[in-house]
């Protein structure tokens, strides 16, 4: 067992941040179906404990949690960067290599290991830390949407990975939308739903471009059974704050699994 200088380690954390990566090959440990240990080599990590618990001193807080770095195909990368696939997040340090942290795969390390790491700044701006802390929490605050909705959605989810960044209206139309947040009432659960799909974008502009494409995006929308829908493009400006509080917040991450 390697003996390890508290006071160095505990230098050498100072530095580190939430959002800081390791970027270079990791081996990620897991345990299979058998109980067996799995070691997969990964493109390396990102911390994902908070700042003020990875500055502390090793003697009481001597662990830190890390999510697994993986290289994001070119068709999913759009959805990563917009913060549509909350399983997975990134930052600007990350984008040319197109590397993304899996928010599915975590694991602790001590800060003995970390404190002998590269690091690779994961922020540099206040607007940048809100924007991964948000991604973390999104992760774990997400509702469970019914499978049959899900299905209802489906037609619409691949038709927007299909055609994102593509060469027409639509494909320009796509990267505006901020987010996308839908409400349901009276509630998921309830035998007959209406659900509002609020498409948010940044400026009028933007909301033009979106609107000319809002009847074909409801053609794609399960009709009948037990879902209705109505499709609405907005900007932040014009969305209240009970509105933004009571809806939910649709990700690519919450129709499906796969993005293929």
């Amino acid at each position: 067992m390697t003996l390890v200088n508290a006071g160095n380690v505990d230098a050498a954390m100072k530095s580190w941040r939430q959002g800081d990566c390791y970027v270079g090959p990791f081996e990620f440990v897991s345990v299979d179906s058998d109980g067996a240990i799995v070691m997969d080599e990964t493109r390396g990590f990102m911390l994902l404990t908070q700042t003020c618990d990875v500055v502390r001193s090793c003697a009481h807080r001597p662990s830190l949690e890390i999510a697994a770095l993986e290289e994001i195909p070119e068709l999913q990368w759009p959805f990563v960067v917009n913060g549509s696939t909350p399983r997975y997040i990134t930052c600007q340090a990350l984008h040319e290599a197109r590397l993304a942290a899996d928010l599915d795969r975590v694991m602790t390390l001590s800060k003995g290991f970390v404190s002998r790491s590269t690091r690779q700044s994961g922020w540099s701006t206040d607007a940048q830390e809100r924007v991964l802390r948000a991604s973390m929490a999104r992760k774990r605050g997400r509702p469970a949407l019914p499978d049959a909705l899900v299905a209802a959605l489906e037609p619409l989810r691949k038709r927007w990975v299909k055609r994102h960044g593509k060469a027409s209206a639509e494909g320009q139309a796509l990267p505006l939308l901020d987010e996308i947040r839908v409400t349901a009432w009276p509630s998921y659960d309830a035998d007959a739903v209406h659900l509002g799909l609020w498409l948010v974008c940044g400026d009028d502009a933007a909301v033009t471009a979106c609107a000319q494409m809002l009847e074909d995006w409801e053609r794609e929308l399960g009709a009948g059974g037990r879902y209705s829908f109505a499709m609405r493009v907005v900007t932040l400006h014009e969305v209240s704050a009970q509105m933004y509080v009571e809806s939910d917040r649709l990700d690519l991450d919450h129709l499906t699994v796969s993005m293929a």
